[in-house]
């Protein structure tokens, strides 16, 4: 799977939203891929129906990852970063859980990929932490 990382876009759920059709979003309170601690991409794991993008189920596949699996983060100066999977967690994006407070407040440069779940419903999310290699 490939996709663009948008850069630039606020942290309000419309702005995220309107800016998932054009890529996979960079949370921007977050680090950016590469810089140390956690970098939250956002991406759609279905599509309704009349959705127009191109990324509506760029994310559909993340519950497959497993831990060695990499992830490559290309910047267009050619700059490429390898990230390899350290586990996969289901969450409730309506309650504090601890496993991603962890998750995203760890020191190392970290990828974090999420989305909703399961496929086709948004009553939980996934999220898959990756670490720098």
């Amino acid at each position: 799977v490939s996709a663009p990382i948008v850069f630039g876009v606020s942290d309000k759920t419309k702005d995220i939203y309107d800016n998932l059709s054009r890529g996979v979003v960079h949370y921007s309170p977050s680090s950016r891929p590469g810089e140390k601690g956690a970098s939250i991409i956002l991406g759609h794991s279905s599509a309704y129906p009349w959705y127009k993008g191109k990324y509506g189920s760029v994310f559909a596949l993340l519950g497959r990852l497993k831990a060695g699996d990499k992830i490559y983060v290309k910047y267009d100066d050619g700059q490429t970063f390898v990230f390899s999977i350290k586990q996969s967690i289901i969450f409730s994006p309506f309650k504090e859980d601890a496993r991603l407070t962890q998750i995203e407040k760890n020191e190392k440069p970290t990828l974090v990929l999420i989305s909703c779940w399961p496929i086709g419903t948004n009553y939980k999310r996934i999220a898959v932490q990756a670490e720098l290699e």
